[in-house]
């Protein structure tokens, strides 16, 4: 990248460590979500017949995606207001 726009390696990395952050918690963050609470809250603590607890426990996955995209926006907005790297 031209250094005009304000692009350094170090900066590079960390857009890229962010990327590959947020990509991996898109990824397994309604797995996980799906299968704890279709397990332990939904089937186990409040005793919900399969269908339901299916369903409920899709919606609380598509809930948790929502979040993560939530906070990826919020690191997204802040690393574009950080000044630019200071290369020695």
């Amino acid at each position: 990248m031209p250094e005009g726009f304000g692009f350094t390696e170090a900066r590079e990395k960390s857009v890229a460590l962010t990327a590959i952050f947020y990509t991996a918690l898109v990824i397994f963050a309604p797995m996980v979500t799906y299968s704890v609470s279709k397990t332990f809250i939904y089937d186990g603590l409040m005793g919900m017949d399969n269908q339901t607890s299916t369903t409920a426990a899709a919606v609380s996955a598509v809930v948790a995606v929502h979040v993560v995209l939530v906070f990826f926006l919020i690191a997204a907005y802040r690393e574009d207001k950080r000044p630019p790297i200071k290369k020695d």
